[in-house]
């Protein structure tokens, strides 16, 4: 599942960024990483312990540059999440899923250094509660307005569950 989900942003990230150039009005943030994801369930009968996942992860942020400094449109995440048994949705063999997120997000840049806030849903199985994060980047190297760096970004939803999730990666960007 990790390859596929990896190629996938990697095909999404080049399809954005190659026809966006020179004075586009356009601004992308994509990456992928490694993060950790604490959950506590509720609503599942009997108390259930929390529990820990680590997985791959795949962000990317794609907007329209509203000033020189900020821009705003839409986020997607994605991580893989493993399930302990005891609490696994349908199937009682299934313990890995998909986790996704979307939402609306407000990207800033200042020289090497963006921060893009986002608040949204997040969805987990057939569950879907409301999420929100903070992703920081720095871009270790710029080429015009194309840039490969580091990020990591952090992430809460609550509703059916509590969930904190944190990330490290390596991104790319256009602004």
């Amino acid at each position: 599942m990790a390859p596929r989900l990896c190629g996938l942003c990697v095909a999404v990230v080049l399809g954005i960024a190659v026809p966006s150039r020179a004075n586009s009005p356009w601004v992308l943030h994509a990456g992928a990483g490694v993060g950790i994801r604490e959950t506590e369930y509720r609503g599942y009968g009997p108390a259930v312990p929390s529990e820990s996942s680590i997985g791959p992860v795949a962000t990317a942020d794609i907007g329209v540059r509203l000033h020189s400094l900020v821009g705003f449109g839409l986020h997607v995440g994605a991580q893989q999440v493993r399930v302990g048994k005891r609490v696994a949705f349908g199937e009682p063999d299934a313990d890995d899923y998909l986790e996704l997120e979307a939402g609306v997000s407000v990207q800033a840049s200042l020289h090497r250094f963006s921060v893009l806030p986002w608040i949204g849903v997040q969805s987990f199985d057939s569950h879907r509660q409301v999420a929100g994060g903070v992703t920081v980047g720095y871009d270790v190297l710029v080429l015009d307005r194309d840039r490969i760096g580091l990020f990591a970004s952090g992430s809460y939803g609550g509703a059916w569950s509590n969930y904190y999730a944190a990330c490290v990666g390596v991104g790319y960007r256009f602004w």
